[in-house]
């Protein structure tokens, strides 16, 4: 049994400091996603936003912190091996 396979605590459990940045790392915001909102991102924390349900990687690149979408839809749009856009959004469709 373990927090990461998806098993509940237990009343008395301390859980350890691995356990508490995996929770840590996956939290759900109450708001929008973004790196100045946050005192300190981590590389790797995926984050969940509120408003719009989307998720985030934070990422990294050049020495500033950047929150990534991950892309969560059934099927993805491509044109000549390109994502299709559309108002600055990748167009999706559900599976048919």
């Amino acid at each position: 049994m373990a927090l990461k396979d998806g098993d509940d605590f237990n009343v008395g459990d301390l859980p350890s400091y691995q356990a508490l940045t995996r929770l840590k790392n996956a939290f759900r915001r109450a708001g929008v996603c973004v790196a100045s909102e946050l005192s300190n991102p981590q590389s790797g924390m995926a984050l969940s936003d509120s408003e719009d349900n989307r998720r985030h990687h934070v990422v990294s690149v050049g020495g500033s912190t950047t929150f990534f979408e991950i892309l969560q839809a059934e099927v993805m749009v491509c044109m000549d091996n390109e994502i299709v856009c559309y108002d600055n959004e990748p167009v999706t469709m559900s599976v048919v």
